[in-house]
């Protein structure tokens, strides 16, 4: 199984800063690109001033142990800034959700990004997304996706087992699926750690 190459993207400059999102991909010469349009692509519906800094390069990882085995790296790192206007609230935001066609333990592997704070326009009177963003939101994620075609992976991490004074031994393997589905959750999601 290929290693993953790791993506941290930074969030800088706004209430509750900072922040970090992180994605794993097969190859790095188009996905770094797309990963640049996607936050150029959502920057409206976000803080005016807020920042995310998408660096040049990352961790390469074993995905059957979660080992780092080296880096990735590209020419220099990128800074998105949103442009959204008006109030926001600093732990609400939008969910994204990754799918794929994998079972892992009788569920569906799918993966999720927080993107927190968004701005009170993003939402309806009812707080939800308003219809309309959300379907623009849905066809920019599925092209970013489909434009990725299957680079992007959801990765679930190997499982330890851990006792106090031995080593920890290693109960299941690591693996990661394609992500074949972009889509925004039309609910607004509320974030209590930055590191999600």
């Amino acid at each position: 199984m290929p290693n993953l190459s790791r993506l941290r993207v930074g969030w800088e400059n706004f209430q509750g800063a900072p922040g970090v999102s992180t994605f794993y991909f097969t190859e790095t010469t188009v996905s770094y690109p797309l990963f640049i349009n996607l936050f150029a692509n959502i920057k409206s519906h976000f803080p005016v001033g807020l920042r995310w800094v998408i660096p040049g390069g990352g961790d390469v990882i074993d995905p059957l142990n979660g080992d780092l085995t080296g880096t990735w790296g590209t020419a220099a790192s990128n800074t998105i800034t949103a442009t959204g206007t008006g109030s926001y609230s600093a732990p609400s935001g939008l969910m994204l959700k990754w799918g794929t066609g994998s079972i892992l333990d009788g569920h569906r592997l799918s993966g999720k990004t927080y993107m927190v704070p968004a701005i009170g326009s993003t939402f309806d009177s009812f707080g939800r997304v308003d219809p309309a963003i959300l379907a623009t939101l849905n066809t920019q994620l599925q092209n970013h996706v489909n434009s990725l075609n299957g680079a992007q992976v959801v990765w679930h991490r190997p499982i330890y087992t851990r006792t106090a004074g031995a080593d920890p031994v290693l109960k299941r393997t690591g693996g990661y699926s394609a992500v074949t589905t972009g889509s925004c959750s039309p609910a607004a999601c509320v974030l209590r750690s930055r590191r999600d």
